[in-house]
């Protein structure tokens, strides 16, 4: 079978990064056997980078498919050691990904990825992505087509001189060379808009205060230790919410906790006369109705104290766990741990019984509902906790999908609704379009298990080339009955299938 390899001794490209100029030259591509390898040399000496990161994307785009590379990465060091801690590693940097301090002039890149058919005619550009504070993107810039593929339709050796081609390595068949077709893999990205939320949105804020009482005392006295501060937190938050003009409150909740030490039933009075007291103090600094106040006496810690038990070296930890899970009296309990472990329980008493005589605090309030794009785009960039998942979508409308500004309105709804599988699998499907593999893969990881979930899954596998995952994926969303999952199932299997034969070739 005969191989060709073309080479491409491109003008200098120039890339808008941090104000600097990258070039790219020298790209080539080589189809050889079921592999398609693309490599260029890319000058980055004189890109200077003091803060976010940058990244050059590749990608072989022909009509709807996008097929993303390997990137070359710029890290600046506040980056680097965010990257670090979340992936617990002192070096969490693979391929062509570097430091901005150990930065090379030169790279040398190079990919191999499985051939296909379609990538006949497909176009090679690199993307520019910069990102700011909090990983956010602040540009993309879309690269020209550097190169445009093609296999040669036949070859004659009477046109070629190989002594003028150097770059022309010929392999001629005795034979013309069977071959199978493989489809090109198009997902298929579903943008899920989520039931309308009820006409009221609800909405809570939550904090905890340690207000510090004197031994025996139930008044509150704001100059002792750091009261004043933490009564001052729990009036901030509650100003935070009643100065909005979007926001009515509906309640304030106060719970009041005691520690272990002495009798369960006096600490319970303790606990009730204490929160009562910092009621009617913070009551006192608020014009608000009586009825919008509630105070609850919730006795003895012992979930806090269980946490801090749980997240300490204390020798005895495990036995000491054991009695608090016990189904003992809590005085009983208390007493055990104090006369079996007393030199733990002096630590406990010490450091941790303090910090569990607290003051849980809720404050609850409804936002009025948002109906034009424009109000809940301003609103984004401004309050976006007042927003339902259906505003966020109403948001993007008229943006276009795979957009800096798409991608922003998803990606700031996952961060506001962190637990909502919705919000995950949409940014997920933006960052897809977008080509951000790696931020996909993490919403995803939050998207749950359900039909749309699974669905997303088999997009990002096929777009990664794993289509073994991609028909899982799409076989258990169709069992659960996502119907846009069977024409995938369908598109992946007969992939799968054409490969095999392709293979057996």
């Amino acid at each position: 079978m005969k191989k060709i390899i073309i080479t491409v001794m491109a003008a200098l490209v120039a890339l808008t990064a941090a104000a600097q100029e990258v070039g790219i030259k020298d790209v080539t591509l080589i189809h050889r056997g079921d592999s398609m390898v693309v490599s260029m040399k890319v000058d980055l000496s004189a890109l200077e980078l003091e803060k976010g990161a940058v990244q050059f994307i590749p990608f072989l785009t022909k009509d709807s498919v996008v097929f993303r590379l390997p990137s070359i990465g710029l890290y600046s060091r506040n980056r680097f050691y965010s990257l670090a801690r979340e992936a617990r590693s002192d070096n969490p940097l693979e391929g062509y990904n570097y430091r901005s301090t150990q930065k090379p002039d030169t790279v040398w890149y190079s990919a191999q990825v499985t051939y296909m058919p379609w990538m006949d005619g497909a176009r090679l550009r690199v993307d520019t992505w910069e990102t700011g504070c909090c990983n956010r993107l602040a540009s993309h810039v879309e690269g020209e087509p550097l190169f445009e593929y093609h296999e040669p339709l036949a070859f004659n050796p009477d046109e070629v001189v190989l002594e003028d081609n150097p770059d022309v390595v010929v392999d001629i068949p005795d034979e013309e060379p069977r071959h199978v077709d493989v489809m090109p893999f198009v997902p298929n990205y579903i943008y899920l808009q989520p039931d309308a939320e009820a006409v009221v949105k609800e909405r809570s804020i939550s904090g905890e205060a340690h207000v510090v009482f004197r031994s025996g005392k139930t008044d509150v006295d704001p100059a002792y230790q750091e009261n004043e501060a933490e009564l001052q937190k729990i009036k901030a938050t509650i100003d935070s919410v009643a100065l909005d003009p979007d926001i009515s409150l509906t309640g304030i909740t106060l719970r009041g906790y005691s520690s272990p030490d002495g009798a369960a039933k006096m600490n319970l009075q303790l606990s009730e006369q204490r929160v009562q007291a910092i009621k009617v103090y913070v009551e006192g600094l608020m014009e608000l109705p009586e009825e919008m106040w509630h105070a609850e006496a919730m006795g003895e810690n012992w979930e806090g104290l269980r946490a801090a038990v749980e997240a300490s070296t204390l020798k005895n930890r495990a036995a000491i766990l054991d009695l608090i899970d016990s189904d003992m009296d809590p005085d009983k309990k208390e007493s055990k741990i104090k006369k079996n472990y007393a030199k733990d329980y002096k630590t406990l008493f010490d450091e941790v019984y303090p910090l569990l005589r607290r003051t849980n605090y809720k404050v609850s309030y409804t936002v009025r509902s948002y109906t034009s794009v424009e109000e809940v785009r301003e609103v984004l960039h401004t309050k976006p906790w007042n927003l339902s998942i259906k505003e966020f979508f109403l948001a993007a409308d008229g943006y276009k999908p795979g957009s800096p500004e798409f991608n922003e309105v998803f990606e700031i709804a996952a961060m506001v609704f962190p637990d909502d599988p919705v919000a995950h699998i949409n940014a997920a499907n933006a960052a897809m379009i977008a080509g951000d593999m790696d931020r996909a893969a993490r919403h995803l990881s939050q998207a749950g298990d359900g039909p749309e979930a699974l669905f997303a899954k088999g997009n990002y596998a096929g777009v990664q080339g794993d289509f073994a995952t991609a028909a899982e994926m799409y076989a258990a969303a169709l069992e659960a009955g996502y119907e846009a999952a069977g024409p995938q199932l369908e598109m992946v299997n007969t992939i799968i299938a054409q490969m095999a034969e392709a293979e057996a070739l």
